[in-house]
């Protein structure tokens, strides 16, 4: 859907196609706070990789600007495994230590490499998942469009407020808090279907040789 479908849906479902009550913009601020709302309870928008450019002697590294929370960080396209902070100090008694990163962390907003890198102008690559970008009547919607259902039934309740006394406002409030329950299942489900899910020791996993005739 294009965010003026949203918008319309969002008014029909209140009985309002013509109604003035809510500006456009306060619609598209209503809609990217819902969106917003989405995106971190059910991490649905994510990202492709960003690239950041390594600095010999520098650890610690800003995560990508729109980042809620990162799963896979690679150095020069090997894969880099997450430890916690408790983990850090259990490995590297030697916080100075330099080489090729094999370990990162994420605290604080920001992801720290282990060892420390040795090398400038190597490619760390970064994936996470995403809050939205702020919307205009003219952006594409990053919530997956399998969603949009449920993004108009959580604008629909987010106007009810304005419309004072509305008799569908707890209707459109349990309508929206099922539809994010679904989609935390969905969104795992399909995880599990990738086999997101599955639990591998990383010594375990087979290599690209293997197999190959």
């Amino acid at each position: 859907m294009t965010v003026t479908q949203v918008l319309t849906a969002a008014k029909n479902n209140l009985n309002a196609e013509s109604d003035t009550l809510w500006s456009e913009s306060e619609l598209l601020i209503s809609l990217y706070l819902v969106c917003l709302e989405m995106a971190r309870e059910t991490n649905c928008i994510e990202s492709t990789s960003t690239s950041i450019t390594s600095t010999a002697s520098t650890a610690t590294y800003t995560k990508p600007t729109r980042a809620l929370d990162i799963f896979r960080v690679t150095y020069s396209g090997t894969k880099l495994q997450q430890i916690d902070l408790r983990e850090m100090d259990a490995m590297f008694t030697n916080s100075s230590a330099s080489g090729t990163p094999v370990f990162y962390s994420f605290f604080n907003d920001t992801i720290t490499l282990y060892p420390t890198p040795s090398a400038s102008s190597d490619t760390i690559k970064v994936w996470s998942y995403n809050e939205p970008a702020t919307i205009s009547i003219s952006s594409t919607i990053e919530i997956p469009s399998i969603y949009h259902d449920i993004l108009v039934d959580g604008l629909t309740h987010r106007m009810c407020p304005k419309d004072l006394g509305h008799p569908l406002t707890t209707f459109w409030g349990a309508r929206w808090n099922i539809g994010l329950q679904k989609m935390v299942t969905d969104l795992k489900k399909r995880k599990r279907g990738d086999r997101f899910a599955v639990v591998k020791a990383e010594e375990n996993l087979i290599t690209s040789q293997q197999g190959m005739v």
